[in-house]
Formats: C-alpha cells, structure tokens, sequence
C-alpha cells in the first residue's frame, strides 16, 4: 500500500478555494440622514392605519413599526427596489425582484429570525431575509435568508412565532446570486 502524499492532500482540501477570494455573509446598510424622517413618518402612518390590526396581533416589540420600516428601506437602499409605501395589509410580502418574493424581517436582537405562524409562506420562491437594525444609527445589518419551505427547521413558541436562529441562514452572497447574479446589491458594506 503507498504511503500518502501530504502535498496531495493540501492541494484536494484547497481545490476551488483560489477561485472564491471575496465572500461575504452579510452586509451592512446606514441609511442617510436625509431619509431618516421619512421613515419615521410612515413607521407612524402605518401604526396609526393598524392600530385594530395590532389588538388582534401578536406585536413583538413597542416600536414595532419603526423597526420593520427601517428594514425595508435599508432592502431598497441595498437593492434600488422601490419599497411599497402603501398602507395596510396588501401583500405579505415586501419586494418581488426575478420572480422571487421576498419579506424583510427586522428586529433588534438579532438571534433568530421571528416569523408570525399567520404570516408564513411555505415557498422556496418566499425568501425571509433576516436584518439587525439599530435605531439609533439607522444601521440595518443583513445577516442572511432563508427559503418559506425552510422555516419549520424549529419549534413555534407560545405566541405563534417560529424562531430559526442566525446560525441557520443562507448568506447574503447566496441571496445575491439568487436574485440575478453581482451587482443586484447596489451598496452595503460586505462583511
């Protein structure tokens, strides 16, 4: 029997590495100062148009709004997809780019990503993207995706909300070649 070839064996664990230089599993989008009141005037407008919307509902944070709202802008910031900006319940999702809806979901903890049991699409064409906001900066960090067929990986909670942990996402770079290949991501610092 032959002895194996050390070298040999580096160059079978290192094979394709040379080809993938810059990979990336989030990115990070501030929104401009300029922005800032628009969003806090439709994360208003919206609150008050839902106020029945949100007895019935579970509403997982005080500024609820605000914070969905951040994310959404910070997706059209990243992508230059007009968000929709009409109020009220319309579509459960937030974007449709390449035959792909895609619903944003923000919060500010950013250790799992909360999906509503009477909000989740089974799909793999219904993409979650999954965003850490910070209110103060209006910082969003994209942290990652993952498909509606996916979700059901984790328990419910007691509140009807799936919870899939960070560690269980796509990357960004993967959502990116998704969605029509380099470029699709206009900004963002990738990290």
């Amino acid at each position: 029997m032959e002895t194996p070839n050390i070298n040999d064996f580096l160059d079978l664990k290192n094979y394709g590495m040379a080809k993938k230089i810059n990979t990336y599993r989030k990115i990070i989008v501030t929104v401009d100062q300029s922005n800032r009141e628009e969003i806090e005037s439709l994360a208003k407008r919206r609150t008050e148009a839902n106020r029945y919307h949100h007895r019935k509902a579970t509403v997982l944070t005080k500024d609820y709004e605000k914070i969905g709202v951040l994310g959404e802008f910070s997706f059209e910031v990243l992508t230059k997809t007009p968000m929709d900006r009409r109020i009220g319940i319309l579509d459960k999702y937030d974007f449709k780019i390449n035959e792909k809806e895609i619903d944003i979901k923000a919060t500010e903890n950013g250790r799992e990503l909360p999906v509503k049991e009477h909000r989740l699409v089974e799909s793999p064409n219904y993409l979650y993207v999954y965003t850490r906001v910070n209110q103060v900066t209006y910082e969003c960090e994209f942290l990652g995706y993952l498909p509606g067929n996916k979700i059901k990986i984790n328990g419910i909670d007691e509140n009807g909300v799936w919870r899939v942990p960070q560690k269980g996402l796509h990357s960004m770079e993967e959502l990116e070649r998704m969605l029509g290949g380099n470029g699709i991501f206009k900004t963002g610092r990738r990290i």
